[in-house]
């Protein structure tokens, strides 16, 4: 202000600062006494935006004085200043209008000085913030000009480059530091030759320079010239990736390691699959040997009782081959490796057969397994047939194992809606067991689970292949159970269908509705309940009682069919069937006899006493064909399968056969199949004879088992590629009781071109000397 008072005639000078909380405050002032004095507002704010004003100030208002001042006000806005220049003067003062434009220049000339000192306090103070953000950045930061008079090195670069902060700074210092810091470098020679792109042609992306001790570090290097007028040289930036690259290295050695480990398990899961492969081969194979003979024994003449205890042995040994492959099937659903292999099937005759399997095991102990289907059941479905099977013997299994003594097993089979409003197929087996504690129901599905480790054995993987295959085909599986009221298991599964609208149980046996007739059956209530409910509501008039007298002195319709359960009658079932033969009413109806495997009393019957013989367990199947015959005369009580056999044989030719088997029982059985097709065929016993039979002989067709003593079957074949190479080459077919093989690609890269597995069965060898010798 004192400036100011010289170069004006003012008495008095003072600038009053506008603040953003409307205050007015005297911030300078030519008299100190004045100095921080408010100024009230409302005195200034319709003076704002005024550049020049002249007041007559008579009551001291800005002058502060009494005796009457002139006054001249100008606004000043320098964006970071607003407020009043306030300049006194006496009333004799001449303020023309030459003095109005010498005022206002000097506040434009003030204005510019103002604004001219806000900026350098400004970027003074930007300054400060951008070095004291520099210095206290962890990147080391450095820049040398090229006289070294503009240099900028933070903490960071001072650590980095080893400098002392108090030192000067000269080139000759900056020099040795980077030359120290080279010669540090694990990388130096990298460094080196990238030195020429980074220094001469600024390239602009990351230098990475790995240091040694003592800095141990890694950074990336970002460089760059600039050429300011006031500052020309070099910018260097190490951004410190040490945390990165020990992060990369780790995660290296972690991938290596995991490589390492995937690698080994393969290798394990290689050796495991083999020993599952191995392990399947020696099992089946006297299974195998079983089933074959059995096989044998099914073409020789039988009796019916003698057929049914044959076929009885044989869907058991395919039975316990089939557990077998559940267990090997196990470490395949683990692999995700399992595939459903869907067709249409019978349900009827599925659940007929996984009874028959179990049917004189649960004898053994008085238990009686029953089936109940439900008449809304379909007949024939689409689904994978071996699963759904594998589901019900393991269920099965565990009813019979665990059911006491003297009870009745009952497998239901019914449709429903489930949620989803989707058509599903229920199928509950229903036990007489001791049930399952509460605690153990939640966790009685989970591998290796059993209820009482010390009872009956067993491996605990039952349960856990049945849920992973119930839900492999969109289904699900659980249990009811209430202790020592025994368990109901249960699944369902997706209804599908293929090609044809499905047949309905009841409109299978709808036919009986058309015809009246009646059945007496000499049977317990209990034993003759899933009959009952499929004839309920038609013609067919059923009439049950334990007590033959009671059938024959009561009240009842003459029957069409007498069905005697051999079981109810025990010693007195000879003269049962007398007195049903001496009645008049009953004389010349047909006797059925219900039987069980190795009845003596049906032994000492003569076989003309009765007309016909069904085994138990009483398959719906059975019962409809001897209703069929009997009551509609229609249709046959089924033979024997070896009464049935077409005498006819297809025609091979003059072919040559060769077939490479070294077991002795597998010999039999093949040799016994191929002696009814064929004139003659050859047969060796190892690899090694069979490249030499090759060598004299043309072959079509050659049976080439896999495991093989010496040179196995994959080598041997290869082998034999090779010697005709030159002409053409025979089918070759490999035989194996590995359950794995016609899923593995080995067997078309060996060179074989089909698959049997073992046990041989006559159709299946058949089938493959008609698709390839009568296709040649």
């Amino acid at each position: 202000m004192q400036i100011i008072l010289k170069i004006d005639v003012a008495e008095k000078a003072y600038f009053v600062r506008c603040f953003e909380d409307f205050t007015a405050v005297i911030v300078s002032s030519s008299d100190l006494n004045i100095l921080n004095r408010r100024i009230p507002m409302e005195y200034l704010n319709d003076l704002r935006e005024i550049n020049y004003k002249v007041i007559d100030d008579v009551w001291g208002t800005f002058s502060f004085e009494k005796n009457p001042k002139r006054v001249i006000l100008q606004y000043f806005d320098t964006h970071e200043i607003k407020g009043f220049l306030v300049k006194c003067y006496g009333n004799e003062a001449v303020l023309n209008q030459s003095f109005k434009y010498y005022s206002l220049l000097c506040k434009f000339r003030i204005e510019e000085v103002l604004q001219t000192h806000q900026n350098e306090h400004d970027l003074n103070e930007l300054k400060i913030r951008f070095e004291s953000i520099l210095r206290a950045s962890p990147m080391p930061i450095i820049f040398v000009d090229d006289l070294t008079k503009g240099t900028f090195i933070n903490d960071k670069g001072y650590d980095l480059l080893e400098i002392d902060r108090n030192a000067p700074i000269t080139p000759e210092i900056i020099s040795s530091s980077f030359a120290r810091l080279i010669k540090q470098l694990k990388n130096k020679a990298e460094v080196e030759q990238q030195a020429k792109d980074y220094l001469i042609f600024n390239q602009d992306k990351a230098w990475p320079w790995r240091l040694g001790s003592p800095h141990n570090r890694t950074y990336n290097v970002i460089t760059q010239h600039t050429n300011l007028k006031s500052y020309k040289g070099r910018l260097w930036i190490f951004e410190d990736i040490s945390i990165e690259e020990t992060t990369k290295e780790q995660l290296q050695n972690i991938n290596q390691q995991l490589f390492q480990v995937a690698k080994k398990e393969r290798h394990e899961n290689t050796l495991k699959s083999a020993f599952l492969s191995n392990m399947s081969h020696e099992i089946r194979t006297p299974l195998n040997g079983v089933i074959g003979a059995i096989s044998i024994l099914e073409e020789t003449p039988l009796t019916k009782e003698q057929y049914e205890l044959v076929n009885i042995i044989k869907k058991s040994g395919e039975g316990l081959i089939s557990l077998i492959n559940d267990i090997l099937d196990y470490s395949k659903i683990e692999a995700g490796e399992l595939k459903l292999q869907k067709e249409s099937f019978s349900i009827i005759e599925l659940v007929d057969d996984c009874v028959d399997i179990f049917y004189v095991k649960g004898l053994e102990r008085n238990i009686e397994i029953r089936v109940i289907f439900d008449k809304r059941t379909p007949v024939f479905i689409y689904g994978d047939k071996n699963r759904i099977k594998q589901i019900i013997l393991n269920l099965l299994s565990n009813a019979v194992k665990f059911s006491r003594a003297n009870g009745i097993i009952t497998i239901e089979v019914e449709t429903a809606v489930n949620e989803k409003g989707e058509n599903i197929l229920v199928c509950k087996i229903i036990d007489c067991g001791d049930g399952i504690p509460e605690e153990m129901q939640s966790v009685i599905f989970e591998r290796f689970t059993q209820i009482n480790q010390n009872q009956l054995g067993g491996t605990g993987l039952g349960l856990a292949i049945c849920k992973r295959l119930t839900e492999m085909m969109g289904g699900q599986i659980g249990l009811e159970s209430v202790f020592d009221f025994g368990s109901t298991f249960f699944f369902s599964l997706p209804l599908s269908f293929e090609g044809n609208p499905p047949l309905y149980l009841e409109e299978l046996l709808s036919k009986y509705s058309q015809v009246k007739s009646c059945l007496w059956a000499v049977e317990s209530e209990d034993g003759i309940e899933p009959f009952a409910r499929y004839v309920e509501n038609s013609n067919l008039k059923l009439i049950a009682s334990a007590d033959p007298e009671e059938l024959v002195n009561g009240n009842f319709p003459k029957p069409n069919i007498i069905l005697i359960d051999t079981y109810i009658l025990q010693d007195k079932l000879a003269s049962a069937i007398r007195l049903f033969k001496n009645h008049p009413v009953t004389g010349k109806v047909p006797i059925v006899l219900v039987s069980y495997p190795n009845n003596i009393y049906l032994k000492e019957l003569d076989s003309s006493s009765y007309d016909e013989q069904l085994m138990k367990p009483l398959k719906l199947k059975s019962l409809v064909q001897i209703l069929d015959k009997i009551i509609l005369g229609t249709g046959n009580v089924p033979k024997p399968e070896t009464e049935q056999q077409d005498s006819t044989q297809t025609y091979f030719g003059n072919r040559n056969i060769l077939v490479v088997e070294d077991n002795l029982f597998n010999q039999k059985i093949i040799k016994h199949i191929l002696d009814s097709q064929l004139d003659h065929f050859d047969m060796v016993e190892s690899g090694e004879e069979a490249v030499s039979m090759v060598s004299q002989k043309l072959y079509d067709l050659i049976f080439m088992d896999i495991q093989l003593p010496g040179m196995d079957g994959v080598a041997t074949t290869k082998i034999i590629r090779e010697i005709y190479a030159m002409v053409d080459q025979p089918t070759i077919i490999a035989l194996t009781a590995d359950i794995f093989m016609k899923e593995s690609s080995s067997l078309e890269e060996a060179g074989f071109d089909d698959y049997i597995p073992k046990p041989y069965r006559k159709k299946e060898i058949i089938t493959k000397l008609e698709e390839y010798l009568v296709k040649k």
